[in-house]
């Protein structure tokens, strides 16, 4: 991750250099990697999405990855409904997205299906350097996020398979930074979090889950009339969790993702993503953790649209 991230910097660096054009990449193009930020001359947003994978076997904790037992399946489906809205004048964005979660398991001839409410979350992203301001240096913006536990964890699930479980059971508190640069009619992005899990007591038994760290690096490009492509690679890495106050070896969590992206601007301040994700399938890129290849859709309306001076018909504007 270290070096991939030096690789990034010295990428936006030279080619800082060596153009000073300030245009950037409009209309979609930051909702293909992040749906949830809002674009630039917005005050708000309100989203849905709606996903589904299929399992197609997990990781264990050696990192090695285990197909589905014979007579085994599981299927993942989610909507959640976002809400960004700009706080006032200044450069703050808060979000808040609510989940729905539904899973659907099977082994041998037992069959099990269940859902809920899972974990909401807020978050604040605030650009101390909005992006296109300087001809060398990213946009920069420190983030914050916060989870409740309002879904059910798997301890306190009922059906004979746990798949009613919708949430981890604990709160969570993270922090980050993003940063991005645009070319012309291309964005690249990258940002990293950590997020620390509150510690659970359940049946006499104290435990708490390792914490976490987060990167994604995305890309995407503006074509004329305002479609957006693009592709993001999340790898997310944690600590062994503890039991008792002591650490159970081989606990940790990991998983790779890799997700391609296409978004289209509509009528009305509207735009719709589409979205490929999944974990490759080798051993070595998760642990713990399922592996799957699922299909997202997302609808967002924006409130005020784009910035006047966005030409969508070039596909870049000037800040």
């Amino acid at each position: 991750m270290h070096s991939r991230a030096i690789a990034v910097f010295a990428l936006l660096a030279c080619l800082g250099a060596e153009r000073r054009a300030r245009a950037q990449a409009c209309c979609v193009s930051t909702s293909t990697i992040f749906p949830g930020r809002l674009q630039d001359g917005e005050r708000g947003l309100l989203g849905v999405s709606a996903k589904g994978a299929v399992a197609f076997g997990s990781f264990d904790g050696e990192h090695v990855l285990r197909g589905q037992p014979d007579g085994a399946s599981e299927i993942d489906l989610g909507q959640t409904l976002f809400v960004t809205a700009r706080v006032g004048d200044e450069p703050v964005q808060i979000n808040v997205s609510v989940p729905l979660v539904e899973t659907f398991r099977s082994a041998e001839s037992v069959s099990d299906f269940g859902g809920g409410l899972g974990d909401i979350s807020f978050s604040m992203r605030w650009d101390v350097l909005r992006n296109g301001r300087d001809p060398v240096v990213p946009g920069i913006a420190p983030l914050l996020s916060v989870t409740v536990p309002s879904g059910t964890p798997a301890d306190m699930a009922q059906n004979p398979l746990g798949a009613d479980a919708t949430g981890l059971g604990g709160a969570q508190l993270g922090a980050g930074l993003a940063l991005e640069k645009t070319f012309g009619r291309m964005l690249l992005a990258l940002t990293g979090t950590a997020s620390f899990h509150g510690a659970r007591t359940v049946r006499g038994v104290h435990s708490q889950l390792g914490p976490d760290l987060a990167g994604t690096i995305g890309a995407s490009y503006t074509f004329r009339g305002g479609f957006s492509l693009g592709g993001a690679l999340t790898y997310t890495g944690s600590w062994d969790a503890t039991v008792n106050d002591a650490s159970v070896a081989d606990s940790a969590r990991a998983l790779t993702t890799l997700a391609l992206v296409a978004a289209l601007p509509l009528r009305g301040n509207a735009r719709v993503l589409g979205s490929l994700f999944f974990v490759p399938p080798i051993s070595g890129v998760g642990q713990n953790e399922i592996g799957n290849v699922g299909l997202s859709l997302t609808l967002i309306y924006g409130m005020t649209g784009s910035p006047k001076n966005c030409d969508c018909a070039t596909g870049v504007c000037h800040p």
